[in-house]
């Protein structure tokens, strides 16, 4: 699990996110993301990159939308119980297997 703004999901958070938070407070995070991605997909091993959007602490609601394409995407938050619930599935399944999606409620 990396974050919204690693990789190829940069630029996608709102223009707070993605203007001051995190050049300013977690460049050195995202640069260690950056990383964390490129080694994983390097690894040769199954992997899904999973990039929550910015976490809360409400109930989960069981509405998760992943995606790839983030076009139109900027910014969003999600429930800690959401993220939780995508991870356990992706490990029975393949949907998104060798990808990255982003998620977010």
């Amino acid at each position: 699990m990396t974050g919204m703004g690693a990789g190829d999901s940069r630029g996608h958070g709102g223009f707070l996110y993605d203007r001051l938070i995190q050049p300013l407070l977690l460049r050195e995070v995202y640069e260690d993301k950056d990383r964390q991605e490129a080694l994983i997909r390097a690894s040769g091993m199954d992997w899904v990159l999973v990039r929550p959007t910015v976490l809360n602490d409400k109930p989960g609601t069981g509405q998760i939308r992943a995606l790839t394409n983030l076009s139109a995407f900027h910014g969003g938050t999600i429930p800690r119980r959401d993220v939780a619930q995508f991870v356990v599935e992706q490990l029975t399944g393949n949907d998104w297997l060798h990808k990255a999606p982003l998620i977010t409620s």
